[in-house]
């Protein structure tokens, strides 16, 4: 199993217990803020941008349970939901039916690695998907990818965690030096994990600072057209391909 696939885990006790967001999983405090602080980046990326034409497509990566896709679907846009949790997917799937939503798709498939080239994509928006791969070669994977999904004149939004104002986080984590955020666990978990002092760490989230983040971006061949910083630490970014 890789890092970010124990989000499986996550969802399948949240469908245990009857709930529909990532954000339920802290009791429920979260969902406002993190929804939020994407709707607003979508206002950001539609106040910039003027998509134009029947026909337009949108790929929203970590989808989880789809509110992002529901409001690109609203808005038009024939939406493809991505998302590692099969579970997820199938809520999502659910969700949509229920809303009528019929322009909203869902799909199971990891970004880092994904061939199908088949369909190109207006908008593709990075729904705090990047900070959960936290390794350079996969970063960089997955970055060729969404560029080699994007049309000609597509937008990537990006929506991603900063150091910027990084809280404390606590004993049963381990920060490094190069951005990555460790957790403590009682035994191997996923083909990443690494022992120390008789313990192992298991990769969580990548934390650069908006400055690298940009460089990044740069170097897997995206053009930055405007980027923000919120005061909770979240990087947004409008790019197109360079």
């Amino acid at each position: 199993m890789k890092y970010y696939q124990g989000h499986e885990q996550v969802y399948q006790r949240l469908e245990q217990a009857g709930k529909t967001q990532w954000a339920d999983r802290a009791g429920g405090q979260g969902v406002e803020v993190e929804c939020g602080n994407l709707r607003r980046s979508l206002e950001e990326l539609f106040a910039h941008v003027a998509f134009a034409g029947p026909d337009l497509d949108a790929l929203d990566l970590g989808c989880g349970t789809g509110p992002i896709s529901h409001e690109l679907a609203k808005r038009g846009f024939a939406t493809l939901g991505l998302d590692v949790s099969a579970i997820a997917v199938k809520i999502a799937q659910r969700l949509a039916a229920e809303a009528g939503l019929a322009r909203a798709a869902f799909a199971t498939g990891d970004i880092v690695d994904y061939p199908d080239r088949s369909r190109r994509f207006d908008l593709v928006v990075d729904a705090a998907c990047l900070h959960c791969i936290v390794f350079d070669g996969d970063r960089a994977a997955a970055l060729a990818n969404i560029r080699g999904l994007l049309k000609p004149e597509g937008r990537f939004l990006v929506n991603t965690k900063t150091s910027l104002g990084m809280p404390d986080p606590g004993p049963n984590f381990v920060l490094d030096e190069t951005g990555i955020l460790w957790v403590r666990t009682p035994r191997r978990i996923c083909e990443q994990s690494k022992e120390i002092d008789g313990g192992w760490l298991m990769p969580q989230r990548r934390a650069l600072s908006p400055d690298a983040l940009r460089a990044e971006l740069a170097a897997a061949g995206f053009a930055v057209d405007t980027s923000w910083t919120t005061g909770s630490g979240l990087f947004g970014a409008i790019c197109r391909r360079a």
